[in-house]
């Protein structure tokens, strides 16, 4: 750490340490700018920062994901027994410790404030960052439980605009850590273990659209997240479970479809008078990702059926296509942004080291999520390949954890189904009447994977659960795949369909 801070910052409340100053400055220079992606700039690189100078908690959390970040980027040995507190490798933990020690010493006040609530959340959200620095699939979704655990005790969307209708200003804190929570629940939707059970921690939360023009494609963006979100879980059945909506019956399933429908007519009608008033350059990616993620929910929405089938994804292939054209030309255009000559191939796109110093840890959305769902519902050969070729060029640009993930859900799901097409029908296990053909490039309907679940998750692996249409239907146990990578790597020789 030789870098020098330009200014030499800390909270009050505790001592200052110039190791934990310069942990904080690389954090502001080299990390924080990662968090933003295309929406929500203010609240990543000004408010958090800003809170880190009067709130200790803060700031040990960020230099927690600081250390951890500079030890994988440095590449520094394991700890040694003559090391001081001060040394790299031994500041993750302390820091981590510390900002956990804070927030029990915020939490049992006899009063908290609105504000320091929020710095709890956003707190509780840097700590499922952490944990996906460390690939600790555990700790992630108990840190996210957490977080949804003190937004539903809280209340805080009460002070989100969109839950005030009246309010005629920008964006606040809480609708960013609100939202935060619901795009960190799209984030996990397929890395949700096996024995996972659906809770809802928001009793009460109504978070509608508002009728009043969005007032930035951030507002945007946090107003089609939910609907993403639901959309998802209706239509593909990500987890081993689904919410409760889900399971409902048929008939509540049609009407919340009807209710999104609604929903999205609404929100295309907010964007396009959003749309008048961005003209600038930098506007036209984050248009684009929100114009791909509202064209994918379209798809999904009014395609999917409430049968226990895949096979209503056969009439979709041209708008799966099209979906793949929208998501080549974004990629095209980021390529543009960052100045970056186009991989020639998926290999030079996925070539070589990767320390977590280029890893990126954005929560905003970019193409990864609709190339994933485009290569496991679409059951053309041709056409899920090529989704596998544009995730593989996403990765090259923004090498984040849940891309490389997808390119592993992705490959295993492929080479899983289209394994039918070389076993006999004589030694097939399904019960069902199997068309599986290779000639025709066609997989039955009792051999599509109907729902996945993720387990183990580690820095080099994870174990794969599914289960087919007709595993399913015949109630049958879940079969196990292992998924094998390395978050300290950018190579993946593992993946056939590179």
């Amino acid at each position: 750490m030789t870098q020098q801070p330009i200014l030499s910052v800390h909270p009050g409340q505790i001592p200052r340490r110039d190791h934990e100053v310069q942990l904080f400055h690389y954090f502001r220079t080299e990390v924080a700018p990662q968090l933003t992606g295309m929406f929500d700039h203010e609240f990543w690189t000004e408010h958090l920062l800003r809170n880190t100078q009067s709130q200790p908690i803060l700031w040990y959390a960020c230099n927690a994901i600081a250390a951890t970040h500079l030890l994988d980027r440095t590449g520094c040995g394991e700890t040694q027994s003559h090391q001081t507190p001060d040394t790299l490798p031994l500041q993750p933990y302390y820091q981590y410790q510390a900002a956990l020690q804070s927030m029990r010493d915020l939490i049992s006040l006899p009063f908290v404030t609105d504000t320091t609530k929020i710095d709890i959340i956003v707190a509780s959200q840097l700590f499922i960052i952490l944990a996906t620095l460390r690939g600790d699939n555990m700790e992630m979704m108990t840190h996210y439980k957490n977080t949804c655990m003190l937004v539903g005790l809280w209340k805080t969307w009460a002070q989100t605009r969109i839950h005030r209708r009246l309010d005629k200003h920008s964006i606040q804190a809480a609708d960013s850590v609100v939202y935060t929570c619901i795009r960190a629940d799209s984030l996990f939707l397929f890395m949700q273990p096996p024995s996972y059970t659906y809770h809802s921690y928001w009793e009460g939360c109504t978070l509608r659209l508002r009728d009043d023009p969005f007032v930035s494609l951030t507002e945007a963006y946090f107003e089609l997240e939910p609907i993403w979100n639901n959309i998802v879980k209706v239509a593909v059945h990500p987890g081993p479970e689904g919410p409760e909506f889900v399971r409902d019956g048929h008939e509540f399933v049609q009407y919340a479809c009807d209710h999104y429908k609604e929903r999205l007519l609404k929100w295309h009608k907010k964007l396009d008078g959003l749309r008048l008033r961005c003209r600038e350059v930098e506007d036209r990616p984050a248009l684009a990702v929100l114009d791909l993620r509202a064209a994918t929910i379209k798809v999904l929405l009014y395609s999917c059926t409430r049968e226990i089938s895949c096979l209503c994804w056969d009439a979709c292939v041209a708008s799966f296509g099209k979906l793949l054209d929208d998501a080549e030309l974004l990629i095209q255009m980021r390529y543009a942004s960052a100045g970056q000559k186009e991989a020639t191939s998926t290999a030079e796109a996925v070539r070589g080291k990767l320390g977590l110093g280029s890893r990126a840890m954005t929560l905003s959305p970019m193409t990864n999520e609709t190339l994933y769902l485009v290569a496991r519902l679409c059951r053309d050969p041709a056409i899920r390949r090529r989704a596998c070729t544009l995730l593989a060029h996403d990765y090259h640009l923004t090498p984040s954890m849940h891309t490389l993930l997808y390119m592993h859900l992705a490959d295993a799901q492929i080479r899983l189904e289209e394994y039918e097409w070389q076993v006999k029908a004589a030694v097939r296990e399904s019960t069902s009447s199997c068309g599986c053909s290779r000639e025709h490039g066609f997989v039955c309907d009792g051999h599509r994977i109907y729902q996945t679940a993720l387990d183990q998750m580690a820095t080099t692996g994870a174990v794969l659960h599914l289960r087919t249409v007709d595993d399913y239907i015949h109630n049958r146990h879940w079969r196990t795949f292992p998924l094998q990578f390395n978050l300290h790597e950018k190579g993946v020789g593992t993946l056939t369909h590179l």
